[in-house]
């Protein structure tokens, strides 16, 4: 009499048997990322996670972690999908059209902005925004203020799209655009003022 087997559940198997396609770590997190879309960074769990990906929880586990790893995860390819300006431009043009498109991509994905704004910095692909930011700045003449500057114009950014998904204003969309470009270009006045003290203008 043979002994049962430990390898694979059945489950497992019979995703080969039935032509569905593996479980993979980026098939997660576009899934993720659909859940997101459509719910809200905080309003899915990694149950429902695991059934639009047709596997266990544990299987989630096993190829991107616990939820904070998926959300993560989440965050960072947001964050990929950010424009990438020119980095010839003056440091106002340069902001102006970073900023400029971040509403447009965070807004696709409700709550991103939020964790963009608390742990932006440690997200994997930030480097490229916070190199490029902040040595715009620093040669515009911000010296010192750089980094701060960089991260007051960001968190702005993120802050303002942050409530408008808590909000959810399906009805006032054009209003919340013009709210929300004001605020990035009032912000970028202020740093100019700012940058004309630190020059004695």
């Amino acid at each position: 009499m043979s002994l049962p087997s430990s390898g694979p559940p059945a489950r497992s198997r019979s995703r080969v048997a039935s032509g569905l396609p593996a479980v993979t770590p980026d098939g997660i997190v576009e899934a993720a990322m659909r859940l997101t879309a459509e719910r809200g960074l905080e309003n899915w769990t990694l149950r429902q996670l695991a059934a639009a990906v047709d596997a266990y929880p544990a299987v989630i586990y096993h190829h991107v972690g616990d939820r904070e790893a998926v959300v993560r995860a989440v965050a960072e390819r947001v964050l990929a999908q950010l424009p990438s300006p020119d980095p010839r431009l003056g440091w106002r043009e340069w902001f102006a059209e970073l900023l400029g498109g971040m509403r447009t991509v965070l807004r696709r994905y409700p709550g991103s902005a939020r964790r963009l704004a608390l742990f932006g910095p440690g997200l994997k692909g930030s480097d490229r925004f916070i190199t490029a930011g902040t040595a715009l700045l620093t040669e515009a003449g911000f010296g010192e203020e750089a980094l701060m500057a960089y991260n007051s114009l960001l968190c702005t950014a993120s802050q303002f799209v942050s409530m408008e998904d808590d909000r959810n204003p399906v009805d006032a969309e054009e209003y919340y655009a013009k709210l929300y470009q004001y605020a990035i270009n009032r912000t970028l006045d202020g740093m100019a003022h700012r940058l004309g003290e630190i020059l004695g203008e």
